[in-house]
């Protein structure tokens, strides 16, 4: 979903061997993707985050359009 969105320029991953290879890392600099290795406790929590954060990322479209067309009291 984040494709559609934007392009992702963070990989959060655990600490595999599929993910810290050379031709891995290569490819991923290469697109200007960082990658940041997660404990896998804490890689658990990154689902979480992803399954709400289309719902967040909508909100806030809808929450700062409607205050570019309000005027906001000066306090």
């Amino acid at each position: 979903i984040n494709m559609y969105i934007e392009p992702s320029n963070l990989i959060a991953t655990n600490a595999s061997k599929n993910f810290i290879s050379k031709k891995f890392l290569n490819n991923v600099t290469s697109l200007a993707i960082e990658v940041k290795k997660v404990p896998i406790k804490a890689y658990n929590l990154i689902s979480k985050v992803k399954r709400y954060y289309v719902v967040i990322y909508y909100t806030f479209k809808i929450i700062t359009s409607k205050l570019e067309t309000t005027t906001l009291p000066n306090y």
